[in-house]
């Protein structure tokens, strides 16, 4: 029996625009048993927006509903934010292993942590108060991040199969004092 592997082509959407894809898979494995091919799909059902189309703001948006506060370099922030950063599976060597996405948006968190800047608890500002008074006798909170996110990946099992797994904690949806 010859493997003529499986033609796999996807339309994912990145939180960016969309990318194609296409790929032939390969199905290995001692025994033709191994070689059967099995497709999972994952979907996500999209919201129809009526009316015009609204682009989204780009610059930071400090009171957000989904609590990001966003910052690009170079726009004069110094306080705790969340900056974009890709990711691309290539650049990292992962390419070899992860079938798709390409590469995806992973955000970082940069900044300082004034008294009262975005805390995520009492004891973060109770800290900065501390620093302020004594700076010796505590260091003041850091920007780090607080709520993660997952990333949905297609990529080879330690089998050499085909499959699709969420990674947990791979997006950095928030960043605040801790």
């Amino acid at each position: 029996m010859t493997n003529r592997g499986l033609t796999v082509e996807a339309e994912l959407e990145d939180g960016i625009g969309r990318v194609r894809l296409s790929r032939v898979i390969e199905f290995v494995g001692p025994s033709e048993a191994d070689r059967r091919p099995t497709l999972s799909v994952m979907t996500r059902q999209r919201r129809r927006r009526r009316g015009r189309r609204r682009r989204r703001r780009q610059r930071r948006s400090v009171a957000g509903t989904d609590g990001h506060t966003d910052c690009r370099r170079g726009d004069g922030e110094t306080r705790c934010c969340r900056y974009p950063l890709w990711v691309s599976f290539r650049e990292i060597g992962w390419d070899r292993w992860i079938l798709a996405p390409d590469g995806y948006r992973a955000y970082y968190c940069d900044g300082g942590c004034p008294p009262r800047h975005r805390v995520a608890t009492h004891y973060a500002g109770i800290r900065a108060l501390v620093n302020g008074i004594r700076p010796d006798a505590a260091p003041p909170p850091c920007c780090a991040a607080t709520r993660m996110a997952p990333l949905t990946i297609a990529h080879y099992n330690r089998d050499g199969r085909a499959v699709v797994s969420v990674f947990d904690d791979m997006i950095v949806d928030q960043c605040m004092c801790t």
